[in-house]
């Protein structure tokens, strides 16, 4: 009768009889089984203690059983709140009345304290948190299922009734035990500790503690929520030692480091700083601004520098650092702003260049030397040339006089005289101004164009067109790529390779001149081949020099400097000039010129 009656209530209940001084278990209901979590019938278990000996303490199961004898004796009903001892963390009411059948019989019946306790069970058992009751001695009272993974284990067995001070690391050990002794003494405490799991791996753990009371304020169980920081440990770590790392190498880096608010406050700098400054780390925490370790006549440009690395992000300027002595020292300050707790600042770096200003001073006062040189080498060029080209021009003058006037009285052999003196003048002439060419190349104004070189060919072609025309040359030309260079002197050299293409011919055949072109990666090359007589091997590297001529070409007109002008054109355009030949079989003359060069260095 009682199993069929309480097995239809949604209630856990359970009829006990008190006989052979223990409480027996006479009926119970479905409900109970469950919420007791039985493997078995609860009519095995017999006695009260047996029903209860897995959800209660020892001590709340005394006190359990001697309310039961107050209201069997007294016909009372009475109530037994406790906490169940698993992972539910859930608080429980038992009523318990005494049955009127003369029996000696109770009927108890469980209730939930809180109507949310089943939706405060799945909340905690979904926290990424470990959440563990802990009893007054340290033992484990229950937990959630995120509690298991912490202390390493996926049963509850392993960690329900354990000492909690078991799990914590040995030097860590006596400040959780003290933690547990004090409880009354806080209402909350936070602690780092590091405990060693149930697998033996180390752990830090974030642990909050709280003491737990009845409705009497009376501290029953701790609570503890903890969290596993161990990676946050081993980052902070690893961080600490970027920064130690860091600080190192800055401190030991040869150059300025600082970083400076907007006030121009120091707020960090390494010990070189103070090495270039000679001031102390106590002398520099005192220094107003930074602009007081410029010296006076840079403090402005430097001002303004500050300004633009506001502005653009990034920015550098050399100045002079004064010393504590008042020596100086110039250095290439570079800044960028950063937010540095919560403010605009200026972090940057100085780097000494005493050695590069000596090495520019140096270099500027040879080029005011070179300078001065080449105005003295144009002046003393254009003195010679005139020096000499005046007599020259008296002698011609003065043979052509005779000619005119005297030419009817004098002999066949004085007349051959006076030409050649008027042939040698005049050649005379044209070296002076060969050489006076040569020797101005590099040092006058020569501006960089952009021109399609075959405008240079046309040109030539019609400067030649009369010796063209004598001798039926031909020429083809292929397409040119634009470039970037001295127009006259690249003409110079176009109109000497063509020039002699022209003049170093065979009898027997038209001159056949091929121009053409590439642009390469780095440079323009440039190809001008002919079918003339060719030229030896042994003499190919020779005829680049001044004044020199090979044997083939005696018979021909010139002094010898046409190609030694072309190779100082080409070098001073950064490339290089050869030529491949075989004698009979012509002559193709390659030359580079080399893009953007830094003309005339």
């Amino acid at each position: 009768m009682y199993q069929a009656h309480f097995n239809i209530s949604p209630i856990p209940s359970l009829i006990i009889r008190y006989e052979s001084d223990e409480m027996k278990i006479m009926a119970c209901n479905e409900a109970f089984c469950e919420w007791a979590d039985c493997n078995e019938k609860i009519s095995n278990l017999r006695t009260i203690a047996q029903a209860f000996a897995h959800h209660v303490s020892s001590k709340q199961l005394i006190e359990l059983e001697h309310l039961l004898e107050v209201v069997l004796e007294r016909g009372k009903t009475r109530f037994f709140n406790f906490i169940k001892n698993t992972a539910q963390l859930e608080e429980f009411r038992i009523e318990i009345r005494k049955l009127i059948n003369g029996k000696n019989e109770l009927a108890l019946f469980l209730q939930a304290v809180h109507p949310s306790g089943n939706k405060l069970k799945s909340i905690l058992n979904h926290i990424p948190t470990a959440i563990i009751d802990v009893n007054l001695d340290g033992k484990i009272l229950g937990c959630n299922p995120i509690t298991l993974n912490t202390l390493g284990s996926d049963n509850y067995a392993d960690i329900l009734g354990v000492n909690i001070l078991k799990f914590f690391h040995e030097s860590d050990r006596p400040v959780a035990s003290e933690i547990i002794k004090q409880i009354g003494q806080f209402e909350r405490l936070e602690r780092e500790l590091r405990i060693i799991d149930l697998k033996g791996k180390k752990k830090w753990l974030s642990i909050t503690v709280a003491p737990l009371s009845n409705k009497e304020q009376k501290i029953i169980s701790i609570l503890s929520i903890a969290k596993d920081i161990t990676e946050e440990k081993k980052a902070l770590r690893a961080l600490k030692r970027e920064k130690e790392l860091t600080q190192t190498l800055i401190n030991n880096v040869p150059s300025l480091f600082f970083l400076f608010d907007q006030n121009g406050k120091l707020l960090k700098w390494n010990g070189y700083t103070e090495l270039a400054t000679g001031y102390s780390n106590d002398e520099f925490s005192q220094i107003p601004n930074v602009i007081d370790l410029i010296v006076d006549e840079d403090k402005t440009k430097v001002k303004e520098a500050i300004l633009k690395a506001y502005e653009l992000g990034s920015y550098q300027v050399d100045a002079y650092l004064q010393h504590k002595t008042t020596a100086s020292s110039p250095y290439l300050f570079k800044a960028k702003p950063i937010i540095y707790h919560g403010q605009p600042c200026i972090i940057g770096t100085g780097v000494n260049i005493s050695t590069r200003k000596e090495f520019e001073d140096a270099l500027s006062a040879k080029n005011q030397a070179l300078e001065r040189a080449n105005q003295e080498l144009n002046a003393f060029a254009s003195m010679v040339s005139h020096d000499l080209k005046e007599p020259l021009r008296m002698v011609k003058g003065f043979m052509e006089l005779l000619d005119k006037k005297y030419s009817d009285d004098l002999p066949p052999k004085a007349k051959q005289y006076i030409q050649i003196s008027k042939d040698s003048a005049i050649k005379m002439q044209d070296l002076i101004s060969e050489m006076l060419n040569h020797a101005r190349l590099g040092y006058a104004d020569q501006a960089m164009e952009t021109f399609n070189p075959e405008i240079l060919i046309s040109e030539i072609k019609e400067l030649h067109k009369a010796q063209i025309d004598e001798k039926n040359a031909k020429f083809l030309v292929y397409p040119l790529p634009m470039i970037e260079a001295s127009r006259t002197a690249i003409k110079i050299v176009f109109q000497n390779l063509i020039g002699n293409a022209l003049k170093y011919c065979n009898d027997n055949q038209y001159p056949l001149i091929k121009i053409a072109g590439n642009d390469l990666e780095d440079y323009w090359e440039f190809t001008v081949t002919d079918n003339g007589p060719g030229i030896a091997k042994k003499d190919q590297e020779l005829i680049f020099l001044l004044f020199t001529r090979t044997k083939a070409s005696v018979k021909y007109e010139g002094i010898g400097m046409g190609l030694a002008t072309c190779k100082k054109i080409i070098q001073q355009h950064g490339g290089s000039i050869s030529v491949d030949s075989d004698l009979g079989k012509g002559a193709k003359f390659t030359f580079t010129i080399k893009k953007s060069p830094e003309m005339f260095k």
